[in-house]
């Protein structure tokens, strides 16, 4: 039923990979307080990480095809690929697929986005440089001894591509942003959720 519903609404799941109908699919539950209008997200997963292997199979598949059914207008499979901030795994996933778009002149036309959320993984500073948008979370600021979202975007600008877009979740804050290039910073309110 889940898998009909991403395909009826164009969210394509030829790429991913399943695991044994046993395990049971992530879950999130979310713990709503009527009076602040905060929330808590609590999260669990049995799944276990996708593993380079396993990616570079599915990706390079997937680039085949389109290599193959799109050779006249040479379109790239995906335009956006977002990963989990989880550390030398991920760098070299992502290290793969630019290897692969640039082979094929499609770089230009791919945006790579990482979530950082917990700073205490090893390796995950090493995914700042590879990413086009970075999204942070409290968390992460927080264990870098940052109180303020605005100043831990500035600081850690100097780590990511000169072009990167940065965001950084802030709670019941809300949001903020930084463009690299432009340095062009925006924010956004969190607002009340209405039960």
């Amino acid at each position: 039923i889940l898998l009909r519903a991403l395909e009826e609404n164009n969210v394509k799941t030829e790429a991913c990979v399943f695991h044994s109908s046993q395990m049971s699919p992530p879950q999130a539950y979310i713990i709503s307080a009527l009076g602040s209008g905060t929330r808590t997200i609590i999260s669990h997963s049995t799944l276990p990480d996708l593993t380079l292997d396993e990616f570079i199979k599915k990706f390079d598949a997937a680039c085949m095809r389109a290599g193959v059914s799109d050779l006249v207008q040479m379109s790239c499979p995906f335009r956006w690929i977002h990963f989990e901030g989880r550390g030398i795994e991920v760098y070299k996933m992502i290290d793969h697929v630019e290897s692969v778009y640039i082979r094929q002149g499609w770089r230009q036309k791919l945006t790579i986005s990482v979530e950082f959320e917990k700073g205490d993984r090893p390796g995950i500073k090493n995914l700042l440089q590879q990413a086009d948008v970075c999204f942070f979370s409290k968390l992460y600021a927080e264990t870098l001894g940052f109180d303020r979202p605005g100043d831990f975007l500035s600081s850690i600008g100097d780590y990511c591509k000169p072009t990167a877009t940065l965001f950084c979740c802030w709670g019941a804050m809300g949001a903020v942003g930084l463009h690299l290039e432009t340095r062009t910073s925006f924010s956004s309110s969190a607002g009340k959720i209405d039960m």
